[in-house]
């Protein structure tokens, strides 16, 4: 019966520790740009209605809605309403671009692993 009893030395425990750690540091940034991408979709989907909101709202300012328009011209609160989806709008995109933006840094900050 022939046993073997491998001993490694410091530099190779020293390897697979800094092996295990990029494995779990790996592991970690895939579930942050899981995350991300997932923030992503639900920010463009929030974009999307908030694109189609303002339309509406444009639409019906244009005369679409002649009706709507004149009521609306009365009631200064529903041009407030234009403006703030108009705001919103713009925040969802810039969040939109910095959660793409992340996702890029974290993606090519890994290939190099």
């Amino acid at each position: 019966m022939s046993s073997s009893i491998t001993f490694i030395g410091e530099p190779q425990i020293d390897q697979l520790i800094q092996q295990r750690t990029s494995q779990v540091e790996l592991e970690h940034s895939r579930r942050q740009v899981q995350e991300l991408v997932q923030s992503k979709q639900q920010l463009q989907t929030e974009v999307t209605n908030l694109a189609f909101q303002l339309d509406k709202v444009k639409n019906e300012e244009s005369g679409v809605y002649r009706f709507s328009v004149v009521r609306k011209r009365n009631n200064p609160l529903d041009l407030g309403a234009k403006h703030q989806l108009q705001l919103q709008l713009n925040e969802f995109e810039i969040s939109s671009s910095s959660a793409h933006s992340g996702t890029k840094v974290i993606v090519d900050d890994k290939k190099g692993f």
